[in-house]
Protein backbone atom coordinates (compact mmCIF):
# COMPACT_ATOMS: atom_id res chain seq x y z
CA UNK A 1 0.00 0.00 0.00
CA UNK A 2 1.33 3.27 -0.66
CA UNK A 3 0.83 5.47 1.91
CA UNK A 4 -1.20 8.85 1.34
CA UNK A 5 -3.44 10.60 3.47
CA UNK A 6 -6.27 9.52 1.60
CA UNK A 7 -4.79 5.84 1.84
CA UNK A 8 -4.25 6.46 5.98
CA UNK A 9 -7.52 8.24 6.27
CA UNK A 10 -9.49 4.91 4.38
CA UNK A 11 -7.45 2.70 7.08
CA UNK A 12 -8.39 4.62 9.75
CA UNK A 13 -12.23 4.14 8.87
CA UNK A 14 -11.52 0.03 8.48
CA UNK A 15 -9.92 -0.18 11.57
CA UNK A 16 -12.45 2.03 13.21
CA UNK A 17 -15.46 -0.05 11.67
CA UNK A 18 -13.55 -2.80 12.89
CA UNK A 19 -13.26 -1.76 16.54
CA UNK A 20 -17.04 -0.69 16.36
CA UNK A 21 -18.08 -4.05 15.27
CA UNK A 22 -16.35 -5.96 17.60
CA UNK A 23 -17.32 -4.03 20.26
CA UNK A 24 -20.83 -3.98 19.59
CA UNK A 25 -20.99 -7.54 19.52
CA UNK A 26 -18.92 -8.36 22.99
CA UNK A 27 -21.34 -9.56 25.65
CA UNK A 28 -21.48 -7.70 29.13
CA UNK A 29 -22.83 -8.85 32.34
CA UNK A 30 -22.08 -5.22 34.73
CA UNK A 31 -25.69 -4.11 33.87
CA UNK A 32 -26.80 -6.75 35.67
CA UNK A 33 -25.66 -5.86 39.14
CA UNK A 34 -24.87 -2.06 38.50
CA UNK A 35 -27.09 1.24 37.52
CA UNK A 36 -24.99 3.01 35.59
CA UNK A 37 -25.26 7.04 36.42
CA UNK A 38 -23.73 9.76 34.09
CA UNK A 39 -20.54 12.02 35.43
CA UNK A 40 -19.68 15.29 34.33
CA UNK A 41 -17.09 16.21 36.95
CA UNK A 42 -13.95 14.40 38.39
CA UNK A 43 -16.33 12.74 40.67
CA UNK A 44 -19.57 12.30 41.99
CA UNK A 45 -21.13 11.97 45.67
CA UNK A 46 -24.15 9.84 46.73
CA UNK A 47 -26.63 10.44 49.16
CA UNK A 48 -27.87 6.86 50.52
CA UNK A 49 -30.86 5.97 52.34
CA UNK A 50 -30.95 3.71 55.20
CA UNK A 51 -34.36 2.78 54.58
CA UNK A 52 -36.83 2.89 51.90
CA UNK A 53 -39.02 6.32 50.98
CA UNK A 54 -42.77 6.03 52.16
CA UNK A 55 -45.53 8.26 51.81
CA UNK A 56 -47.11 9.32 54.91
CA UNK A 57 -50.07 11.47 55.48
CA UNK A 58 -49.73 14.78 54.68
CA UNK A 59 -50.25 16.93 58.30
CA UNK A 60 -48.72 20.07 59.01
CA UNK A 61 -45.82 20.45 56.73
CA UNK A 62 -44.15 18.11 54.35
CA UNK A 63 -41.34 16.25 56.00
CA UNK A 64 -38.27 15.80 54.26
CA UNK A 65 -36.40 11.76 53.87
CA UNK A 66 -32.91 13.22 53.57
CA UNK A 67 -30.57 11.85 50.91
CA UNK A 68 -27.63 13.46 52.34
CA UNK A 69 -27.49 11.74 55.73
CA UNK A 70 -25.31 9.26 54.46
CA UNK A 71 -23.23 10.15 51.71
CA UNK A 72 -20.70 8.14 49.49
CA UNK A 73 -17.86 9.80 46.64
CA UNK A 74 -16.59 7.86 43.68
CA UNK A 75 -13.64 9.65 41.61
CA UNK A 76 -13.33 9.11 37.38
CA UNK A 77 -10.22 7.47 36.13
CA UNK A 78 -8.83 7.48 32.66
CA UNK A 79 -7.94 4.24 31.09
CA UNK A 80 -6.81 3.09 27.59
CA UNK A 81 -5.46 1.04 25.53
CA UNK A 82 -2.81 1.23 22.70
CA UNK A 83 -1.60 -0.94 19.59
CA UNK A 84 1.05 0.17 17.44
CA UNK A 85 1.45 -0.76 13.76
CA UNK A 86 4.55 -0.85 11.80
CA UNK A 87 5.13 1.09 8.91
CA UNK A 88 6.36 -1.36 6.59
CA UNK A 89 3.07 -3.71 8.11
CA UNK A 90 1.27 -0.72 5.85
CA UNK A 91 3.35 -0.72 2.91
CA UNK A 92 3.50 -4.33 2.85
CA UNK A 93 -0.38 -4.89 3.18
CA UNK A 94 0.48 -7.12 6.14
CA UNK A 95 -2.57 -6.29 8.36
CA UNK A 96 -3.87 -9.42 8.61
CA UNK A 97 -2.72 -9.66 12.37
CA UNK A 98 -4.26 -6.50 13.15
CA UNK A 99 -7.72 -6.71 11.40
CA UNK A 100 -8.21 -10.57 12.54
CA UNK A 101 -6.91 -9.83 16.47
CA UNK A 102 -5.48 -7.53 17.76
CA UNK A 103 -8.25 -5.02 17.19
CA UNK A 104 -10.93 -7.40 18.22
CA UNK A 105 -9.17 -8.00 21.07
CA UNK A 106 -8.89 -4.38 22.12
CA UNK A 107 -12.09 -3.91 21.61
CA UNK A 108 -13.96 -6.51 23.99
CA UNK A 109 -11.03 -5.58 26.24
CA UNK A 110 -13.00 -1.67 26.04
CA UNK A 111 -16.53 -3.54 26.10
CA UNK A 112 -15.69 -6.04 29.15
CA UNK A 113 -13.67 -3.70 31.48
CA UNK A 114 -16.75 -2.39 33.79
CA UNK A 115 -17.06 -6.42 34.38
CA UNK A 116 -13.44 -6.34 35.10
CA UNK A 117 -13.41 -2.81 37.43
CA UNK A 118 -16.67 -4.81 39.29
CA UNK A 119 -15.00 -8.00 39.51
CA UNK A 120 -11.49 -6.14 41.31
CA UNK A 121 -12.47 -3.17 42.15
CA UNK A 122 -15.68 -4.66 44.10
CA UNK A 123 -16.14 -8.58 44.29
CA UNK A 124 -12.25 -9.23 44.91
CA UNK A 125 -11.00 -5.71 47.31
CA UNK A 126 -14.29 -5.75 49.61
CA UNK A 127 -14.59 -1.86 49.22
CA UNK A 128 -15.67 0.72 52.05
CA UNK A 129 -19.20 1.79 51.60
CA UNK A 130 -21.33 4.96 52.92
CA UNK A 131 -22.06 3.32 56.59
CA UNK A 132 -17.85 3.26 56.58
CA UNK A 133 -18.07 -0.83 56.77
CA UNK A 134 -16.82 -2.96 54.16
CA UNK A 135 -18.98 -3.64 51.63
CA UNK A 136 -19.31 -7.64 53.05
CA UNK A 137 -19.44 -7.22 56.56
CA UNK A 138 -21.09 -8.92 59.30
CA UNK A 139 -21.70 -5.40 61.56
CA UNK A 140 -23.41 -2.89 58.89
CA UNK A 141 -25.36 -0.32 61.34
CA UNK A 142 -28.98 -0.16 60.90
CA UNK A 143 -29.26 3.15 61.76
CA UNK A 144 -32.34 2.41 63.64
CA UNK A 145 -32.96 5.76 65.31
CA UNK A 146 -35.39 4.18 68.58
CA UNK A 147 -33.21 1.38 69.46
CA UNK A 148 -31.64 1.47 72.81
CA UNK A 149 -28.09 -0.08 71.79
CA UNK A 150 -26.74 -0.27 68.24
CA UNK A 151 -28.20 -2.43 65.99
CA UNK A 152 -26.42 -4.24 62.99
CA UNK A 153 -27.20 -7.08 60.25
CA UNK A 154 -24.50 -9.10 58.60
CA UNK A 155 -23.96 -9.70 54.57
CA UNK A 156 -21.27 -11.89 55.09
CA UNK A 157 -21.73 -15.86 55.43
CA UNK A 158 -19.61 -18.99 55.18
CA UNK A 159 -22.08 -21.45 54.07
CA UNK A 160 -21.52 -23.79 51.32
CA UNK A 161 -23.78 -23.37 48.31
CA UNK A 162 -26.89 -25.96 49.18
CA UNK A 163 -30.93 -25.85 49.07
CA UNK A 164 -30.55 -24.66 52.48
CA UNK A 165 -27.93 -22.32 53.07
CA UNK A 166 -29.50 -20.86 50.08
CA UNK A 167 -32.94 -20.32 51.99
CA UNK A 168 -30.95 -18.86 55.01
CA UNK A 169 -29.31 -16.02 53.23
CA UNK A 170 -32.38 -15.11 50.89
CA UNK A 171 -34.45 -15.97 54.03
CA UNK A 172 -32.03 -13.47 56.50
CA UNK A 173 -32.34 -10.80 53.40
CA UNK A 174 -35.87 -10.67 52.83
CA UNK A 175 -36.04 -9.75 56.59
CA UNK A 176 -34.16 -6.75 57.35
CA UNK A 177 -35.47 -3.54 58.50
CA UNK A 178 -33.88 0.19 58.06
CA UNK A 179 -32.84 3.00 60.12
CA UNK A 180 -36.90 3.55 60.49
CA UNK A 181 -37.35 0.42 61.95
CA UNK A 182 -40.08 -1.02 58.94
CA UNK A 183 -38.61 -3.63 56.80
CA UNK A 184 -36.45 -2.84 53.82
CA UNK A 185 -38.44 -4.88 51.45
CA UNK A 186 -35.56 -6.59 49.77
CA UNK A 187 -35.86 -9.02 47.12
CA UNK A 188 -32.96 -11.20 46.39
CA UNK A 189 -33.35 -12.28 42.37
CA UNK A 190 -30.26 -13.24 41.32
CA UNK A 191 -28.05 -15.66 42.52
CA UNK A 192 -24.46 -14.64 41.28
CA UNK A 193 -21.54 -17.69 41.25
CA UNK A 194 -18.50 -18.59 39.68
CA UNK A 195 -18.80 -20.55 36.89
CA UNK A 196 -17.22 -24.09 38.74
CA UNK A 197 -20.77 -23.80 40.74
CA UNK A 198 -22.96 -23.44 37.51
CA UNK A 199 -24.77 -26.37 37.64
CA UNK A 200 -25.15 -26.57 41.59
CA UNK A 201 -26.87 -23.01 41.27
CA UNK A 202 -29.06 -24.43 37.96
CA UNK A 203 -30.47 -27.35 40.14
CA UNK A 204 -31.52 -25.08 43.38
CA UNK A 205 -32.84 -22.10 41.17
CA UNK A 206 -34.18 -24.26 38.14
CA UNK A 207 -34.79 -28.05 38.55
CA UNK A 208 -38.29 -29.54 39.52
CA UNK A 209 -36.91 -32.04 42.46
CA UNK A 210 -33.99 -32.00 44.73
CA UNK A 211 -32.22 -34.91 46.37
CA UNK A 212 -32.86 -35.14 50.08
CA UNK A 213 -30.45 -37.00 52.18
CA UNK A 214 -32.34 -39.85 54.33
CA UNK A 215 -31.42 -40.41 58.19
CA UNK A 216 -31.29 -43.41 60.28
CA UNK A 217 -34.43 -43.31 63.25
CA UNK A 218 -31.38 -42.14 65.77
CA UNK A 219 -30.73 -39.09 62.87
CA UNK A 220 -26.74 -39.98 63.41
CA UNK A 221 -25.97 -40.88 59.87
CA UNK A 222 -27.48 -40.64 56.06
CA UNK A 223 -28.59 -43.74 54.73
CA UNK A 224 -29.93 -42.89 51.78
CA UNK A 225 -31.57 -39.87 49.28
CA UNK A 226 -34.72 -39.40 47.50
CA UNK A 227 -35.84 -36.82 45.27
CA UNK A 228 -38.41 -34.36 46.68
CA UNK A 229 -40.76 -31.19 45.14
CA UNK A 230 -38.00 -28.16 44.80
CA UNK A 231 -39.69 -25.51 46.37
CA UNK A 232 -36.69 -22.88 46.33
CA UNK A 233 -37.13 -22.98 42.15
CA UNK A 234 -37.55 -19.90 40.34
CA UNK A 235 -36.69 -18.08 43.61
CA UNK A 236 -33.89 -16.72 42.07
CA UNK A 237 -32.52 -16.73 38.43
CA UNK A 238 -28.47 -17.67 38.31
CA UNK A 239 -25.58 -15.49 37.21
CA UNK A 240 -22.90 -17.46 35.70
CA UNK A 241 -19.25 -14.27 35.91
CA UNK A 242 -16.59 -16.05 34.44
CA UNK A 243 -14.23 -13.28 35.87
CA UNK A 244 -14.81 -14.82 39.59
CA UNK A 245 -13.75 -18.18 38.92
CA UNK A 246 -10.80 -17.40 41.42
CA UNK A 247 -13.40 -17.81 44.47
CA UNK A 248 -14.90 -21.26 43.09
CA UNK A 249 -16.64 -21.73 45.75
CA UNK A 250 -18.33 -18.29 46.64
CA UNK A 251 -21.46 -17.40 46.02
CA UNK A 252 -23.62 -14.10 46.02
CA UNK A 253 -27.08 -13.37 46.71
CA UNK A 254 -28.63 -9.91 45.09
CA UNK A 255 -31.65 -7.52 44.58
CA UNK A 256 -31.65 -6.42 41.12
CA UNK A 257 -35.48 -5.30 41.36
CA UNK A 258 -34.92 -1.64 42.27
CA UNK A 259 -34.08 1.31 39.96
CA UNK A 260 -30.33 1.65 42.34
CA UNK A 261 -28.84 -2.28 42.29
CA UNK A 262 -25.75 -3.18 44.62
CA UNK A 263 -23.20 -1.49 42.75
CA UNK A 264 -22.72 1.41 40.25
CA UNK A 265 -21.24 2.06 37.42
CA UNK A 266 -20.35 5.87 37.05
CA UNK A 267 -19.40 6.75 33.43
CA UNK A 268 -17.57 9.82 32.40
CA UNK A 269 -16.71 9.38 29.01
CA UNK A 270 -17.65 5.95 27.08
CA UNK A 271 -15.00 4.11 25.15
CA UNK A 272 -13.69 5.14 21.76
CA UNK A 273 -11.49 4.15 19.35
CA UNK A 274 -8.54 6.50 18.48
CA UNK A 275 -5.94 6.41 15.84
CA UNK A 276 -2.80 8.61 14.82
CA UNK A 277 -2.38 7.85 11.38
CA UNK A 278 -0.35 11.04 10.38
CA UNK A 279 2.29 9.99 8.39
CA UNK A 280 3.86 13.42 9.61
CA UNK A 281 3.54 12.58 13.23
CA UNK A 282 7.48 12.36 14.80
CA UNK A 283 6.84 8.80 16.16
CA UNK A 284 6.18 7.75 12.23
CA UNK A 285 9.22 9.82 11.39
CA UNK A 286 11.79 7.93 14.39
CA UNK A 287 10.59 4.52 14.76
CA UNK A 288 8.57 4.06 11.82
CA UNK A 289 4.80 3.39 14.43
CA UNK A 290 1.80 4.27 13.20
CA UNK A 291 -0.66 4.39 17.22
CA UNK A 292 -4.23 3.72 17.50
CA UNK A 293 -6.14 2.92 20.53
CA UNK A 294 -9.26 3.53 23.12
CA UNK A 295 -9.68 5.69 25.63
CA UNK A 296 -12.39 6.36 28.04
CA UNK A 297 -12.95 7.54 32.08
CA UNK A 298 -14.88 6.26 34.36
CA UNK A 299 -15.38 3.81 37.72
CA UNK A 300 -17.22 1.87 39.85
CA UNK A 301 -18.41 1.84 43.32
CA UNK A 302 -21.26 -0.22 45.61
CA UNK A 303 -24.35 1.44 47.02
CA UNK A 304 -26.52 -0.56 49.37
CA UNK A 305 -24.76 -3.12 51.00
CA UNK A 306 -28.23 -4.49 52.24
CA UNK A 307 -29.00 -5.29 48.66
CA UNK A 308 -26.19 -8.27 48.42
CA UNK A 309 -24.95 -10.82 50.47
CA UNK A 310 -21.61 -12.74 50.16
CA UNK A 311 -20.99 -15.89 51.19
CA UNK A 312 -17.13 -17.25 51.13
CA UNK A 313 -17.13 -20.62 52.61
CA UNK A 314 -13.53 -21.61 54.32
CA UNK A 315 -10.65 -22.69 51.86
CA UNK A 316 -12.13 -19.50 49.28
CA UNK A 317 -10.22 -16.37 50.12
CA UNK A 318 -9.29 -12.56 48.35
CA UNK A 319 -6.95 -13.32 45.39
CA UNK A 320 -4.48 -10.29 44.25
CA UNK A 321 -5.78 -7.90 42.41
CA UNK A 322 -3.50 -6.71 39.62
CA UNK A 323 -1.68 -3.12 39.58
CA UNK A 324 -3.97 -1.31 37.27
CA UNK A 325 -7.45 -2.35 39.43
CA UNK A 326 -6.20 -1.04 42.42
CA UNK A 327 -7.12 2.33 43.98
Amino acid sequence: MLITSASLDALRTTFSLLYRGAYDATPVWYQELATEVPSKTRSNTYGWLAQNIRLRKWIGPRTAQNLTEHSYLINNAFFEGTIEVLKEDITDDNLGVYSAQLLPQLAQAAKKHPDQLLTYGCFYTNPKGFDGKALFATDHPTYAKNAADPQTYSNAYTLPLTPDNFNTVWSNMVGLTGEDGQPLLVIPNKLVVPPQLKLRAEQITKSSTILQAIQNVAATENVGAAGVDNMLKGWAEPLILPELASMPNTWYLADTTRPIKPFVRQLHTPYFFVARFNPDDPRVFTDRIFTFGCEGRGAVGVTLPFLIARSMPAGDSLPTVPAEYQT
